[in-house]
């Protein structure tokens, strides 16, 4: 480094401490200055002895003398490495230039201590800073340079391209090491589900051995039957439970004994059969069948599900999948693949859903053969999985992914159940629906209460019609006023006037509950006709006198200026 450099820079600007850009830290005054009309100081420079060779003042004067080179900013640009003079190494510090970089170097300030770009030795590291990492060296100053310069390529060509085909070589065997390392794991993973029990004869009257996993599974579903039948959605009238218990059986054939039916409260349409012979009815499939050979084709699905254990099937699948994903998502994960964990886990996921689907399409295959066997029309299940897919049809949002879905398609179901009914000959025509509706009617207007509480109005209103579409006449009184209550509940542009006439004609009708004389009586107050509305109003009370809600009615009544 050149000293007179330094120099002729300084002589070329004379800067002051009190020139432009320098603020003295507070309570700081120039000895130099004084105030307007303050006498100027005596010079004791002189005097041998004095006030300036006191060393606090020889020191302070030091210091601004450094400090007066510390606010000039000093860039030192060129490759050279040699050391500085001797007599200059209190004061200069090296500085190792890189190619194309600058440093900034900055002395101590005026209080005596670093300024705040090399406050510290070890700065923290920010991502968004330009720096120079790794030695310590290069630490106490910033780099000086472009935020946002051009990329530097390095200055051989050859010892790119020889680092370019280095780093391939190196990702190459990266790549084939994590193939290798999957696919020992894949393998193990298989091997390891490979090694399950096979699965025992179902025969009618029997149970798994003792230890097993089977019986495993069976000892979780006794604990949860125990619960079943405390549930409080439990149906337990003995009529209609022994009414589809016998239909049951009677598709199940050898395999009834093994069976233990429970009508569970619940509005949507469903049944389930659990590995050791417990079977779920929801009473919104009993709502929405027709007659005894609809609801004999659900309980003979639900026994095929039995037959073929299915249960068991499909618990050893779940098993043997989520072993398979744990084991391949730690190599993958551990290979630096996460990718590949996740499309993995997807594939296998949507194999497990596939896997339930080909369950359910036996199933149907084995409830339809059990309908035919004991003599039943085969075209129930064609007249039943017609109006689910139309009450599939009117849900916009709740519609199941294909890949993801436990069961088929409903169109292709109906596809499938149409195709093997019109290959049988000499169908049967047997529906028993008197059967039917003698074992369901005292259910009947509780069924639509729960099924108007889903507030899936558009379905609800959908299953009502077509149930008074296909009942007997003694049944439209009640359906026709709980088609009025779902346009009344949905409340939608013109429900009201629907409803109010729906109202109308259900009090016409034979069955009409004593709630539609109440809403009735609303309806006709709401367009002005208080003496019909007090008419309709009194005969609710007289047809339901222990109503929960007859003080609500009678002060309404008094409203209108009518009597009890």
């Amino acid at each position: 480094m050149d000293r007179s450099r330094t120099q002729a820079v300084s002589a070329g600007r004379p800067r002051s401490a009190s020139g432009p850009g320098h603020r003295s830290a507070p309570g700081f005054r120039h000895p130099g200055r004084r105030r307007p009309g303050e006498p100027p100081a005596p010079d004791v420079s002189a005097e041998p002895g004095g006030l300036a060779e006191h060393p606090a003042v020889l020191a302070q004067q030091r210091h601004r003398s450094a400090a007066q080179q510390a606010r000039q900013v000093r860039l030192d640009a060129g490759p050279g490495r040699g050391r500085t003079a001797p007599s200059h190494r209190r004061r200069l510090r090296f500085v190792h230039l890189r190619p194309r970089q600058l440093h900034q170097r900055r002395p101590r300030g005026d209080a005596g201590g670093r300024l705040p770009a090399a406050g510290r030795r070890h700065r923290r590291r920010h991502p968004n800073r330009a720096g120079l990492a790794g030695r310590s060296a290069h630490r106490p100053s910033g780099l000086a340079q472009p935020a946002a310069g051009p990329d530097r390529r390095l200055a051989r060509r050859a010892r790119r391209a020889r680092d370019r085909r280095r780093s391939a070589q190196r990702h190459a065997g990266q790549a084939a090491m994590k193939t290798r390392a999957l696919g020992i794991g894949l393998l193990v993973a298989l091997t390891a589900c490979a090694s399950q029990a096979p699965i025992r004869d179902n025969k009618p009257g029997t149970a798994p051995a003792a230890g097993s996993d089977e019986a495993e599974l069976w000892y979780a579903m006794e604990r949860a039957e125990t619960e079943l039948q405390r549930s409080p959605l439990r149906v337990r009238d003995p009529a209609l439970n022994e009414y589809v218990r016998k239909v049951a059986c009677e598709v199940s054939g050898e395999y009834c004994k093994d069976l233990r039916v429970y009508v569970m409260d619940v509005p949507q349409f469903n049944a389930s059969m659990a590995p050791n012979g417990v079977m779920l009815v929801w009473t919104g499939a009993l709502l929405r069948a027709r007659d005894e050979a609809e609801l004999a084709f659900v309980l003979g699905h639900e026994a095929g599900h039995f037959k073929a254990q299915h249960s068991l099937k499909q618990w050893r699948r779940i098993k043997d999948t989520s072993a398979m994903l744990t084991v391949f998502q730690v190599l993958a994960y551990g290979a630096g693949a996460p990718n590949t964990a996740m499309l993995g886990s997807l594939a296998g996921y949507a194999t497990l859903f596939k896997f339930t689907r080909d369950q359910e399409r036996e199933a149907d295959r084995l409830g339809f053969q059990a309908i035919v066997e004991h003599g039943y029309d085969p075209r129930a299940g064609i007249d039943l999985w017609a109006r689910m897919k139309r009450e599939e049809d009117t849900r916009k949002y709740d519609k199941p992914s294909p890949a993801f879905s436990t069961h088929p398609a409903t169109a292709e179901r109906l596809a499938d159940i149409t195709a093997a009914a019109d290959a049988v000959a000499n169908a049967s025509n047997e529906r028993r629906r008197d059967a039917y509706r003698a074992a369901t009617r005292p259910y009947l207007e509780h069924w639509l209460d729960t099924e108007l509480a889903r507030r899936a109005y558009a379905a609800s209103l959908l299953v009502i019609g077509e149930l008074l579409a296909d009942s007997p006449q003694q049944d439209e009184g009640v359906l026709t006023f709980y088609l009025g209550e779902a346009h009344r509940r949905r409340n939608a542009d013109g429900d009201r006037a629907a409803a109010a006439r729906l109202y109308a004609q259900a009090v016409a009708m034979p069955g009409a509950p004593a709630a539609a004389w109440r809403e009735h009586g609303f309806a006709l107050r709401a367009s002005g006709r208080n003496a019909d509305a007090r008419v309709a109003l009194q005969r609710y009370l007289a047809d339901a006198p222990q109503a929960e809600d007859r003080a609500f009615v009678q002060r309404e009544l008094d409203k209108l200026g009518g009597g009890s």
